[in-house]
């Protein structure tokens, strides 16, 4: 999914302000994790930016392979201290996953206080989670085929090239 943080899709802002106030946290967003970093895509309460995976407490979420994925007190476990928002207590997130299986990333909220999300509020976080993979296959996939449009894989090409380490690339694309 070619997204960056200087292009958010008003959708996603939408829905991490709506994870936002359904579970009343105090920030949120929607991470996506690559292999060496965590980019947060969309914000309600904190800008785009990105992070490093190592870092990143959404990288632990998705590493984890669960739908839901919960830090009641970040205090407590050292390990998930956020080194970007060191004021949050609780972390809470919805992992994204494509219609394929693969983890794309994370739609989570953060409180300044520890605690946990009730029932309904993780069941509202993960319904949001998939509009939130839906909005992103919708914008880059054909919603008939289901493969990337176009200018997706165009881009997605470029950034192999400029990600290659060889000296030659090879790419074949039949039409």
């Amino acid at each position: 999914y070619r997204i960056s943080q200087d292009s958010a899709v008003p959708k996603l802002l939408l829905l991490a302000q709506l994870a936002v106030k359904a579970t009343g946290a105090d920030i949120g967003g929607i991470s996506l994790i690559f292999r060496t970093h965590a980019l947060v895509v969309a914000g309600a309460g904190v800008d785009a930016q990105q992070l490093e995976r190592i870092t990143s407490i959404c990288s632990h979420a998705v590493e984890h392979q669960t739908a839901f994925f919960e830090v009641p007190n970040l205090m407590l476990a050292p390990q998930f201290s956020s080194k970007q928002f060191p004021e949050m207590q609780h972390y809470a997130a919805a992992t994204l996953f494509s219609r394929r299986g693969y983890v794309l990333g994370t739609l989570w909220v953060m409180t300044r206080r520890p605690g946990r999300l009730d029932e309904s509020q993780r069941l509202l976080l993960q319904g949001l989670g998939r509009l939130v993979v839906d909005a992103l296959e919708m914008h880059y996939c054909d919603a008939v085929t289901g493969m990337h449009n176009r200018s997706a894989l165009v881009g997605q090409v470029q950034d192999l090239i400029a990600l290659a380490e060889a000296p030659e690339l090879s790419i074949a694309y039949i039409d």
